[in-house]
């Protein structure tokens, strides 16, 4: 099965919508996501970006 890949600010959306609610479990369910995927994308999006 090939894996799905979102768009990041389809990602961005998703947790910034869990935040406001916050509840990031209902809003990945409602999007017919899994939940530690979208709680990934959660953590991922607090981490620093390095400048490489």
């Amino acid at each position: 099965m090939k894996k799905k890949q979102y768009d990041l600010n389809f990602k961005k959306m998703v947790v910034a919508k869990g935040k406001e609610i916050g509840n990031m479990t209902a809003v990945a369910r409602q999007h017919e996501l899994d939940p530690k995927m979208v709680l990934r994308w959660a953590r991922e999006s607090q981490r620093p970006r390095s400048t490489g």
